[in-house]
């Protein structure tokens, strides 16, 4: 994992732990797995946020909730 990688995981890390702690919902629309650049994202999902496929996605969250 380069610098570029490390600092976005890092971020969306700090973002995660302060949404769940302010009880917000988290979304994450998932990435290539094989290049590193969506590795933020995807340990988001891991962690526990909603994943977004489509726009009907967060729609459908709110809407039938």
């Amino acid at each position: 994992m380069g610098v570029s990688e490390l600092l976005a995981f890092l971020y969306y890390l700090v973002v995660y732990l302060l949404s769940f702690e302010e009880g917000r919902d988290i979304f994450a629309v998932p990435g290539n797995i094989a290049d590193g650049f969506s590795d933020g994202c995807n340990h988001l999902i891991q962690q526990g946020a909603k994943l977004i496929y489509q726009d009907q996605d967060i729609l459908e969250e709110y809407l039938y909730d």
